[in-house]
C-alpha cells in the first residue's frame, strides 16, 4: 500500500484535508465551509469546536482505507489566532476574531508601558495591526478577562492547536510566533521582553523547531508534525524548486507578497504602510507586504452584482473588455487615492454606482485593486534584485488580474504557478526528509503570464 502525508489547511474561509503521496501528488481532498459563531462579547468568530470535530471525523474516515497508508500528518493554518487550553488540555475560551478591536485605551496602555508604538514595531518588525498582533490577543485577555486568563495553561497558536489535538504534546513554532504577533524580537531573535515582563511567557510552552515529528498519541504508526504558519508554508515548494531569486504573491482572502530575498532593515514608513517581517520555517527573514484584497474584491463583487440585479458570482463569466483597459493602461484612469485598512475598507468608498452595467463596473474595481496590488509588490521587493514574480492562490486564475499585473508591470517576469495547493504542499514538505529534486521540479511547473497589450484596441 502506498504511503500518504496527510494535511490539513485550516484557512479563514474554507477548511480543507489533503493526503500527498511521496512524489506530492495528490492522492485525495475534500473541503468544508464552517459557519461562524459569536463569542462572548457577541462578536463573530470561527467555531472552534465544530473545526475540531471536522478535523477529527475526517481524519479518522481516512486513516483506514484500502488506497494508502497514512504515516505522516502535519498542518497550516492562518495565523494571528490562539487557542487558550485548560487544565485538560480543552479550549477555555472562544477562538476569538483577529478582526475583533482592541480597546484603544488598553493599546495605548499597551504602548506606554513597553516603549511606544515605533519602539515596539521596529522591534517586532510588524505595524500596529490591534488584534492582528496576536500577541495582543493574550493582553487583551489577562487585563480584560482576568478569570478566564487564570484557566489557561498553554496559550496556542492555531496550527499547533491542531497538532496537539494527536500529539498530545504542546508545542509553540517559529512561523506562527514571528507573523506579526508583537511577541518576537527580531533584533535579539527571542521573545520581545514584554512578554517576560506580563509573565505571558509562562502560558507558552517550549519552541519546537518547524520541521520536527512526534508519534501521534493515539494512532500507530502515525508520526505527526508541529504545524506551520499557512503564509510560510506557502513558499516551502517555490523555495526547493526555483533556482532563482523570486517574490510569491499569494492570494486569497489576504494578498500576500513575499520577499525571501531582502536584505534591508524595515523603515518606520514600511511599518506604516503594513509592511512586516515573516520567518520561514528554517528560521530566515520574509519581507511581507500584505494587502486585504480578495475580501475587498469579494465584498464589493457582490455589491456590485446586486446593484445590477445579476446573480451571485455572474461577475466571474465577465470577459476582459479590451478597449476599457487600454483605457487603463495608457493612464486615462488613476487610482493613487485609494487605500485598503487593515479591517478591510477600502477608501474611498468606491462608485460602483456611478457605472453604466455590471462589466464596467467590475473592471473599474480591478483597476482599483490592482494599482494597489502593484503598490504591495514593489514595497515587498524593496531593492532586492528580484525579477520573477510567482502568483499563486485563488486570483491566479484570474485573467484581469494576472494580465494587468502583467501589463502594470513589464520590467518583471510573471508567472502563474501551477503548483496545485501549495500551502499544503509546502507543509507536506516541510517534514519530508530527502525532497526528490524530480518532483519539486515537476510540481513547480511555472506557466509564462501575456500582458495586455495597448495596441489590442
Amino acid at each position: 500500500m502506498e504511503k500518504a502525508i496527510a494535511i490539513f489547511d485550516i484557512g479563514k474561509t474554507n477548511k480543507k484535508f489533503l493526503v500527498f503521496n511521496d512524489e506530492f501528488e495528490i492522492l485525495h481532498e475534500e473541503s468544508i465551509h464552517v459557519p461562524e459563531t459569536v463569542d462572548d462579547d457577541g462578536f463573530s468568530c470561527d467555531n472552534i469546536e465544530v473545526i475540531t470535530q471536522w478535523v477529527y471525523d475526517t481524519f479518522n474516515k481516512n486513516y483506514q482505507n484500502d488506497k494508502y497508508q497514512i504515516t505522516k500528518l502535519n498542518f497550516a493554518s492562518y495565523g494571528a489566532s490562539f487557542v487558550y487550553l485548560d487544565e485538560n488540555g480543552k479550549p477555555c475560551t472562544p477562538l476569538y476574531n483577529y478582526l475583533k478591536p482592541m480597546p484603544e485605551a488598553l493599546l495605548q496602555q499597551f504602548y506606554d508601558t513597553y516603549g511606544g508604538k515605533i519602539d515596539v514595531c521596529r522591534k517586532t518588525a510588524s505595524p500596529s495591526l490591534g488584534m492582528l498582533n496576536s500577541g495582543l490577543q493574550v493582553y487583551w485577555l489577562k487585563h480584560t478577562k482576568p478569570e478566564k486568563f487564570k484557566k489557561v495553561k498553554y496559550a496556542l497558536h492555531l496550527p499547533q492547536y491542531f497538532s496537539y489535538l494527536f500529539s498530545k504534546k504542546p508545542f509553540a513554532e517559529i512561523t506562527s510566533i514571528g507573523c506579526h504577533t508583537f511577541l518576537w524580537n527580531y533584533e535579539n531573535d527571542s521573545y520581545h521582553q514584554w512578554v517576560e515582563d506580563e509573565s505571558i511567557s509562562l502560558k507558552f510552552p517550549d519552541i519546537t523547531r518547524s520541521d520536527l515529528t512526534l508519534p501521534a498519541a493515539d494512532y500507530p504508526g502515525l508520526q505527526v508534525g508541529a504545524g506551520l504558519h499557512d503564509s510560510s508554508a506557502s513558499l516551502i515548494p517555490y523555495l526547493q524548486g526555483v533556482m532563482e531569486p523570486f517574490a510569491l504573491i499569494s492570494t486569497g482572502t489576504w494578498s500576500i507578497v513575499l520577499n525571501p530575498f531582502s536584505k534591508d532593515p524595515l523603515t518606520e514608513e514600511m511599518l506604516e504602510r503594513d509592511c512586516l517581517n515573516f520567518l520561514t520555517y528554517k528560521g530566515k527573514t520574509v519581507r511581507a507586504s500584505r494587502l486585504f484584497l480578495g475580501h475587498v474584491h469579494d465584498t464589493l463583487s457582490r455589491k456590485i452584482e446586486k446593484h445590477f440585479n445579476a446573480g451571485v458570482y455572474q461577475i466571474h463569466q465577465i470577459e476582459p473588455d479590451i478597449e476599457l483597459i487600454s483605457a487603463f493602461l495608457n493612464g486615462n484612469y488613476r487610482y493613487d487615492k485609494y487605500t485598503i485598512n487593515t479591517e478591510g475598507k477600502l477608501t474611498p468608498d468606491f462608485p460602483f454606482e456611478e457605472y453604466k452595467d455590471l462589466s464596467t463596473a467590475y473592471h473599474h474595481l480591478f483597476f482599483v485593486l490592482i494599482t494597489l496590488q502593484c503598490q504591495s509588490i514593489k514595497l515587498a521587493i524593496g531593492s532586492s534584485k528580484i525579477n520573477k514574480l510567482i502568483i499563486s492562490g485563488g486570483f491566479a486564475k484570474s485573467t484581469l488580474y494576472k494580465r494587468l499585473l502583467a501589463s502594470l508591470l513589464p520590467s518583471y517576469e510573471i508567472y502563474i504557478a501551477e503548483l496545485k495547493e501549495s500551502t499544503a504542499s509546502g507543509a507536506a514538505m516541510a517534514i519530508t526528509s530527502n525532497i526528490d529534486e524530480v518532483a519539486i521540479q515537476k510540481i513547480c511547473n511555472l506557466e509564462h503570464v501575456i500582458p495586455f497589450v495597448k495596441a489590442e484596441v
